[in-house]
C-alpha cells in the first residue's frame, strides 16, 4: 500500500526536482554575477572617491535586483508544479490511474511535494542571500561595516527580513502558512484540470 502512495511522491519528484533544483543554481550564479558588479562598481567609485560613501549592503542588494531574481524563479517553479500532473499530450492521468490511488490522494501527495519545493526555493535563496551578505563583510571597506552590519542588512531589507524575520513573529507565522498555501494552490490546477474542470 504505501508503495503506491510514494510512486505517486516519485513521479511528482521525477517530473520536476532535477529541473527544479538547476533553476536554483542558476538563480544563485546569477544573483551573484549581479551582486559582484554592483560591489565592485562601488568598490571602484569608493576608491576613486566618487560618491556619497560606500553604499549599505542592502542597497546593493537592492541594486543586484535578487529580488527580482528570487520572483522569476518562483514563477517558473509554480509554473512547473502546476503542470505536472495535467493531461495535455501526455498520459499522466492514464498513469497516475495505474497506480491505482484515489484523486484525492494524488492530491494529497502533490500538495505536501509542492510544501517541500516551495520551502527549498525559500531555504535556497536564505543561504544564497546570507553568502551574499558574507561577500560584502569581505570585500567592503572597514569604515562601511560593523559588528552589526549583518544584524541590520536583514532588519532594513525587504528581502532579507521577509526571508529571515529575526524577531517579527507575524512574518514567521505567515511565512510558515504561506508554503502550504502555494503547494495547495500548485496541486489543485492539475487536479482540477484532470477533472475536467479546465478543458
Amino acid at each position: 500500500m504505501m508503495k503506491k502512495h510514494l510512486s505517486v511522491l516519485g513521479l511528482f519528484a521525477r517530473s520536476t526536482l532535477l529541473p527544479i533544483l538547476g533553476l536554483l543554481l542558476v538563480m544563485g550564479a546569477v544573483e551573484f554575477l549581479f551582486f559582484h558588479m554592483e560591489l565592485q562598481n562601488a568598490l571602484t567609485a569608493h576608491d576613486a572617491g566618487v560618491g556619497d560613501g560606500f553604499p549599505q549592503l542592502e542597497r546593493l542588494l537592492d541594486r543586484s535586483a535578487a529580488n527580482v531574481w528570487m520572483a522569476l524563479s518562483f514563477v517558473l517553479i509554480t509554473a512547473a508544479l502546476s503542470l505536472t500532473g495535467c493531461q495535455f499530450r501526455t498520459a499522466t492521468g492514464y498513469t497516475l490511474r495505474r497506480l491505482s490511488v484515489s484523486e484525492n490522494t494524488v492530491l494529497l501527495w502533490q500538495f505536501v511535494y509542492n510544501t517541500l519545493i516551495y520551502l527549498l526555493l525559500a531555504a535556497a535563496q536564505t543561504v544564497i542571500c546570507y553568502g551574499l551578505c558574507r561577500y560584502y563583510l569581505a570585500a567592503a571597506p572597514a569604515e562601511a561595516i560593523s559588528n552589526q552590519t549583518l544584524f541590520l542588512a536583514f532588519s532594513r531589507s525587504e528581502l532579507l527580513h521577509s526571508l529571515l524575520p529575526l524577531s517579527d513573529l507575524a512574518l514567521w507565522i505567515r511565512n510558515l502558512l504561506l508554503a502550504p498555501a502555494l503547494g495547495l494552490a500548485a496541486a489543485i490546477f492539475p487536479y482540477k484540470q484532470r477533472n475536467g474542470f479546465y478543458s
